[in-house]
């Protein structure tokens, strides 16, 4: 949901957010406020993070975040994606617990209320920016787009998985997440 007809700074951002609990994010000089993640959300959130997770730490090679998490991606843009892979390449990107700078992957969950604000709106932002690798989940079809190779406004390269695929990371080696696994449970719509 857009809140304003302006274009916003990250200062502009950091006023808003004093003192509230709301989810602020800014992309492209618009704010955004984001309301709390639905229950298969959260699940589907959580399950691609300890996957991430186990296999970045037993390779070594990066960690993963969940929102929020602060990606500053420059003055007019800092976005909460729901995960976020740091790979040890750009780990100089962390910076007392915000990123500063473009990380590895970006996950976006899709939401009722965020379809077209993930898909559309900070897709474009983080392929501007030249994010290497967007998952986009859809927690209602059961699937997971995976795109790279950004390039101008459009990223290359895009693959879809179904929920009992597979899914694989474009840019990491060993990168996977278990679709029967982490849509368990959730019945396609």
């Amino acid at each position: 949901m857009v809140i304003a007809e302006r274009r916003y700074t990250v200062a502009d951002l950091e006023r808003l957010r004093v003192g509230s609990r709301l989810r602020y994010e800014l992309v492209e000089g618009e704010v955004l406020v984001s309301p709390s993640p639905s229950i298969n959300h959260q699940r589907v959130s959580r399950r691609l993070m300890v996957d991430f997770d186990r296999t970045l730490s037993s390779l070594g090679i990066g960690e993963v975040f969940a929102a929020p998490l602060d990606i500053n991606l420059g003055i007019d843009t800092v976005g909460q994606p729901d995960l976020v892979v740091v790979l040890a390449d750009r780990a100089e990107i962390l910076d007392q617990g915000a990123g500063v700078g473009v990380p590895s992957v970006v996950v976006e969950i899709l939401s009722p209320s965020s379809r077209r604000t993930d898909a559309v709106t900070k897709r474009a932002a983080y392929v501007r920016a030249g994010v290497p690798e967007y998952w986009l989940v859809d927690a209602e079809e059961c699937l997971v787009v995976v795109q790279s190779e950004p390039i101008g406004d459009e990223y290359r390269r895009a693959t879809i998985f179904q929920r009992t695929e597979m899914a694989v990371s474009a840019t990491i080696p060993g990168l996977t997440a278990d679709l029967a696994a982490v849509f368990a449970g959730i019945d396609p719509s």
